[in-house]
């Protein structure tokens, strides 16, 4: 599962609880995010994973 929060600057954090991930692995997180003008913009970024 995951769940996930927003900050008061409109910083997303999403947390991930993984069941033995492999040492040194990546997620390839793809999501988006919607500005005050109603445009969505795709947001793409690796992010290690610590064990």
């Amino acid at each position: 599962g995951a769940s996930g929060t927003t900050d008061s600057t409109g910083d997303a954090w999403q947390t991930f609880r993984l069941v033995a991930p492999p040492t040194g692995a990546e997620l390839d997180i793809l999501s988006s995010f919607r500005d005050t003008s109603t445009f969505t913009y795709p947001v793409h970024t690796w992010v290690p994973i610590a064990c």
